[in-house]
């Protein structure tokens, strides 16, 4: 019998009385879990296709890397305070002097925090690399905090997977910052897991780099980016770009990052003074060596997320045959607190410290200095040279009677 057209569309009731027995509401809740397992099943499937966000500042060596993966044995993995001084080209050189042969690519990247370092390391080893025997991380503060509006970035959202998030929101709450504070920490991490697991955002991104600007600006925007840009493979494909590079080859459409990096050798310029003479006054303990208002952190217990996030780096490389060792860069800021109180803990097995004004004072001589963090392209060389040895002497430890002790 044909149903009349006053019955509701929807099946449930009519004019007269109810046309069958509406459903529970347990399967209402059932019913819109469903969908939302196929939901987010999908997503899931399309973001193992989508190809990583070119902008992204670690695309160009993750892609690079998946093609040389079998000819690596070491590989550099932090932030710009290795990307700006360690050249493996250099590297290798120095560890062919020290006695034995090695291959080496840097995949540092400016502001990598060990969150994004953890996931980093974890996409390097799902591609199975089969000479990959030693990783050295620089890994600073976890990157926790994410300000403005970084968090819908393409490569804050890329390392937003399950476990980094819930790392990160641990982190957040064992802080001592206000209520308020740990609640916009966490909507912003919340929020960039979703847009990554939702793929918010990826088609626009990808046809950003297709569409935007004539063809002459794409092709200048990506030999910048995957050259000379941040996160790029430097001029000889192996992950180094000094900050020396870095300013020179700014391209014309991006005044923003020239200003940036001149502001930061600037302000370096005017405090050299000042820096040379604290380094006379106490050349073994010369920090802080320019006016900075920020609180000594020289001596701080990490807390307990901070631990796990470097203990799960280490069992991540050690788990894959892989040796971990960490190093601090010399900075005249202050100490680096993080990795330094990992390595009293014990969490870190290895820390290989050139911040270390007595051991290496070259290191802070005032020439040397782009700003603050970073040492110019003569520094890095030396820098590159210390860090060599210091591996070298770790993994094939020199015997005694040996002429190199």
């Amino acid at each position: 019998m044909a149903r009349s057209r006053t019955e509701s569309l929807i099946g449930f009731v009519k004019e007269d009385g109810p046309l069958r027995e509406v459903p529970p509401v347990r399967v209402g809740v059932a019913h819109v879990l469903w969908w939302l397992v196929v939901m987010i099943g999908c997503c899931v499937l399309i973001h193992g296709e989508l190809p990583p966000a070119p902008q992204s500042w670690t695309t160009a060596k993750l892609e690079d890397f998946e093609k040389h993966k079998d000819e690596y044995d070491l590989i550099f993995l932090g932030s710009s305070q290795l990307y700006r001084h360690v050249d493996p080209v250099l590297f290798d050189k120095a560890f062919a002097e020290a006695g034995h042969s090695i291959h080496s690519f840097n995949f540092g990247v400016p502001g990598m925090g060990a969150l994004e370092n953890r996931w980093i390391l974890q996409k390097v080893l799902a591609m199975k690399p089969a000479r990959l025997k030693t990783v050295v991380f620089d890994a600073p503060a976890p990157g926790a905090l994410l300000g403005g509006m970084n968090h819908i970035t393409p490569r804050v959202k890329a390392w937003h997977d399950l476990v980094s998030t819930w790392l990160a929101v641990k982190l957040v709450w064992q802080t001592g910052m206000s209520t308020s504070w740990k609640l916009d920490m966490t909507e912003r991490h919340l929020v960039s897991f979703g847009y990554r697991l939702c793929n918010v955002g990826s088609v626009r991104e990808l046809l950003d780099i297709q569409l935007k600007g004539t063809a002459v600006d794409r092709t200048e925007a990506r030999n910048y980016r995957v050259t000379d840009g941040p996160g790029g493979l430097g001029e000889n494909g192996r992950g180094f770009v000094s900050m020396d590079r870095a300013v020179e080859a700014v391209p014309d459409s991006d005044p923003y990052q020239r200003k940036l990096l001149m502001d930061r050798y600037r302000k370096m310029q005017q405090g050299l003074a000042g820096y040379a003479k604290r380094l006379r006054e106490n050349p073994n303990r010369p920090r802080p060596m320019l006016e900075y208002t920020g609180k000594p952190r020289e001596v701080q217990e990490l807390l307990p997320a901070e631990l796990e996030i470097l203990a799960s780096m280490v069992k991540l490389a050690e788990d894959a045959g892989i040796e971990p060792i960490f190093t601090n860069a010399p900075d005249i800021r202050q100490k680096e607190y993080f990795i330094t109180e990992a390595a009293k803990a014990g969490v870190i097995p290895t820390l290989i410290d050139l911040d270390d004004p007595a051991k290496h004072k070259n290191l802070l001589a005032p020439e040397l200095r782009f700003d603050e963090l970073h040492l110019r392209e003569s520094g890095a060389a030396l820098y590159t040279e210390a860090l060599a040895w210091e591996v070298a002497s770790h993994l094939y430890p020199v015997q005694d009677g040996d002429p190199r002790r």
